[in-house]
């Protein structure tokens, strides 16, 4: 059986996986990625509609009152507060290092090809990652997660060899996505099936408000067709028509 070692482990390459592999890299550590699909493919952030408010520090006050109105007030408020207070800087990041977006009335709008805008922010992050020295593995399916005397221990299935893989660490970050899929209708990736959750849970972690799941709400819906995102942009400058 293969053994991998690293400092890091970071399962899930989307936006919230790929951002926490810079900060760790940034920080001088070995970091490798693990995804089951290709790097940043199949992702909730390469299927978004791509647009992440926040852009403007004078709108903080407003991006903070908003993101409490639509968590019906029972947000943790520090938390909210950092999101807001930071969001700024974190997409000012992505524009450094040269994310093809547009910034209009607070928001940034990635250019990424319809329907999956959120694409051009995948790539973004993934370019930094590899000029930092990120390490990358995909269409791997993680089975078992233990966490015993400060050392991390995972397992996976490589699904193109039919190997397992054996991977310790320093540390872990899940970043997995959530279970949206499990739902019959939904816009997310239909790999996203809290499985993270699972193995999180089997690792002694605990789960809370698992019962919020977002659905972007303006989606084509169709009988027979794939369920299709209406991108913001679009759905701000026309009229849709059941």
């Amino acid at each position: 059986m293969e053994h991998v070692a690293c400092d890091v482990l970071v399962l899930g390459s989307g936006a919230a996986g790929l951002r926490a592999a810079i900060s760790a890299r940034e920080a001088g550590l070995d970091v490798l990625v693990l995804s089951k699909a290709g790097p940043g493919k199949s992702t909730c952030t390469w299927l978004s509609g791509g647009a992440m408010g926040g852009a403007d520090s004078s709108g903080a006050a407003g991006h903070l009152q908003r993101t409490l109105q639509a968590g019906r007030g029972i947000n943790q408020p520090v938390l909210a507060e950092i999101l807001c207070e930071e969001a700024p800087a974190r997409l000012g990041e992505l524009i450094s290092w040269g994310i093809q977006a547009e910034v209009r009335h607070g928001f940034l709008f990635a250019k990424g090809r319809p329907p999956a805008l959120g694409e051009e922010i995948v790539r973004c992050l993934i370019g930094k990652n590899r000029e930092l020295g990120t390490r990358f593995l995909g269409n791997l399916t993680a089975t078992d997660l233990v966490i015993e005397n400060g050392m991390a221990g995972l397992m996976g299935f490589a699904r193109q060899s039919g190997e397992l893989i054996a991977f310790s660490s320093g540390a872990v970050v899940l970043a997995t996505g959530g279970a949206a899929a499990l739902y019959l209708r939904h816009d997310n990736p239909r790999r996203m099936l809290g499985d993270g959750w699972i193995l999180a849970t089997e690792a002694g972690a605990l789960l809370q408000d698992i019962e919020f799941v977002q659905f972007y709400p303006v989606c084509l819906a169709e009988p027979g067709h794939a369920p299709l995102v209406i991108p913001p942009m679009l759905a701000d400058n026309g009229r849709l028509v059941n």
